[in-house]
């Protein structure tokens, strides 16, 4: 028969590292916060939104992911939606803005 032995819980093995308060911790996510666009008109405003839209764009025409063509006769066109992202570095900074 197996007999399981049990770790002995010390204060020493259970104390916190430290505590902060809610305001510390309030003003480091605070930091972190980064106001994206919602939409194209938002975006548009911004010259660092600009830029990504155009690079996104480049992107695309370089790729061949798709081309422009007349719609066909009774038919609808879709729609797009463009998605606005930060990027952060490991440091919390700003790497891109992308589109």
């Amino acid at each position: 028969m197996e007999t399981i032995s049990q770790s002995s819980n010390t204060s020493e093995d259970t104390s916190p590292r430290g505590y902060r308060s809610l305001y510390e911790i309030y003003e480091a996510t605070e930091v972190l916060y980064v106001a994206e666009p919602n939409s194209f008109e938002e975006a548009f405003k911004k010259d660092e939104w600009k830029q990504a839209m155009e690079e996104e764009l480049a992107a695309i025409k370089k790729n061949q992911t798709w081309e422009l063509m007349d719609l066909p006769v009774n038919k609808e066109a879709i729609g797009v939606k463009w998605v606005f992202r930060t990027k952060f570095n490991a440091d919390g900074s700003t790497q891109k803005h992308k589109a």
